[in-house]
């Protein structure tokens, strides 16, 4: 916290004031990186043609953890100094809420976010996007987006 209030010009007590500890201020910030990456997800949807609301809102997931590399692993990763709670965070079900209206939009099925659909599309890419942040799949973006596309593809 000593650094993060350095950095943000205050005292560590001003930083304090606002957050009762590291943790909750990464999680303050990850809620306002969800709440970005639905907003995005959400724009693609409404902005896709007929039967590609799914692709859409996978590729602009993509673009964001491509683009916003430190964002993403905050979203993602174990970067808590305590463990994780049970309860989801709100910004987490925004985000498989956004894939459900997706999934919805293209088949003409109600969904929620916790349908098997969902899951292993959201699953399924994060997992591509994991291992090519990684050395195990050290892909370009263009490689990753048609991936991407033909993972949406499958499951549709």
């Amino acid at each position: 916290m000593r650094e993060i209030a350095r950095r943000a010009g205050c005292s560590t007590m001003a930083a304090y004031r606002h957050f009762p500890s590291r943790d909750g201020l990464l999680d303050e910030l990850a809620e306002q990186y969800f709440a970005r990456l639905a907003d995005r997800m959400n724009r693609a949807i409404a902005r896709s043609r007929p039967k590609r609301a799914t692709a859409a809102a996978a590729r602009s997931y993509v673009r964001f953890a491509l683009e916003q590399p430190a964002a993403y692993t905050l979203l993602y990763g174990s970067s808590r100094e305590q463990p994780h709670p049970i309860e989801p965070r709100p910004g987490g079900t925004a985000i498989g809420a956004s894939t459900a209206a997706a999934i919805a939009r293209d088949t003409n099925r109600d969904c929620t976010p916790m349908d098997d659909q969902v899951l292993m599309r959201w699953a399924g890419i994060h997992g591509l996007l994991v291992l090519a942040a990684g050395p195990q799949l050290p892909l370009p973006q263009r490689e990753i987006l048609r991936l991407t596309e033909q993972m949406v593809n499958l499951a549709i």
